[in-house]
């Protein structure tokens, strides 16, 4: 298996980041990456929350659709959690009018509306259908109800807290298990 990290105990514990960085490297790739991804997952769980409080408001379907998903980028020891809505046909393809109720929108009916403000002229029309470019009429807007970036940013800092703690709970939880190797 994995050797244990240098003049580290089975009772030790870590107070700093340098020190629990420097005990992440000494453990093998393969758990160093577990540590990180479940600690990652484990401080999201704040800010997925907030989110989910956030758009409870907004709709239920989007509520039940955030979530989390983890990557490890192979250039460099970089591990990302990108928590928001999520896709596929569990969800109906809810992530494709999360942005609509965030910002807003125009309510179109018979096809697209010919001139959107900040297109240029004679750029690619908005519909493939050329019969349907254009014809469209605007009956409405509906108001943004901003809750994805509010959210964001009520449960951000618990989620970097909780990630710090996370982290060197299970750095330590892994060096115990490597001692009593």
């Amino acid at each position: 298996m994995g050797t244990m990290p240098e003049r580290m105990g089975k009772n030790a514990t870590l107070t700093g980041y340098r020190e629990m960085e420097r005990v992440l490297q000494q453990l093998p790739e393969k758990v160093q990456n577990k540590v990180v991804r479940q600690s990652i997952r484990a401080g999201a769980r704040p800010l997925i929350r907030s989110m989910r409080s956030g758009a409870s408001q907004v709709s239920s379907r989007i509520s039940q659709a955030i979530g989390i998903v983890v990557r490890r980028y192979r250039s460099g020891d970089l591990h990302v959690g990108v928590v928001g809505v999520r896709r596929g046909a569990k969800y109906k393809n809810i992530s494709n009018i999360a942005h609509l109720l965030e910002f807003g929108h125009r309510m179109v009916v018979g096809g697209t509306v010919a001139r959107i403000s900040g297109r240029k002229a004679g750029s690619i029309p908005k519909a493939k259908d050329p019969k349907r470019t254009g014809k469209g009429t605007v009956i409405g807007f509906v108001q943004p109800a901003p809750w994805f970036a509010v959210a964001a940013q009520a449960g951000l800092l618990q989620s970097l807290e909780k990630v710090n703690i996370e982290l060197c709970r299970r750095i330590e939880e892994e060096v115990r298990a490597l001692a009593r190797l």
